[in-house]
């Protein structure tokens, strides 16, 4: 018998863009590590996603347990958490770094 695995997705980068990517995984049912440089990002990308979920449940494009069990699939993550146990994880640029990493 194969050992199947839920898909987990990596996100380097809690930013706008990497904000959209794990919501869109996270209602879509895919486990979302979101992961950032800096602390303080990763727990306004949270908040806002969390925002963006309760919009969508209110405009009823979610319901409120979807919005949350989306919100529960992304827990705050260090971006020196090993990446080596994801099949995909998406960098996204910072205004920093001044270079795209894919």
């Amino acid at each position: 018998m194969q050992d199947v695995q839920e898909p987990l997705i990596g996100i380097v980068g809690a930013g706008a863009m990497g904000q959209g990517i794990a919501q869109i995984a996270a209602v879509a049912g895919l486990k979302v590590r979101l992961m950032d440089g800096d602390a303080a990002a990763s727990s306004r990308a949270i908040a806002a996603i969390d925002n963006m979920l309760q919009k969508l449940s209110a405009k009823g494009k979610l319901t409120p347990e979807q919005a949350r069990e989306a919100l529960r699939r992304i827990p705050l993550r260090s971006l020196h958490s090993t990446l080596r146990q994801f099949r995909s994880v998406f960098i996204t640029r910072t205004k920093r770094s001044g270079c795209w990493l894919f």
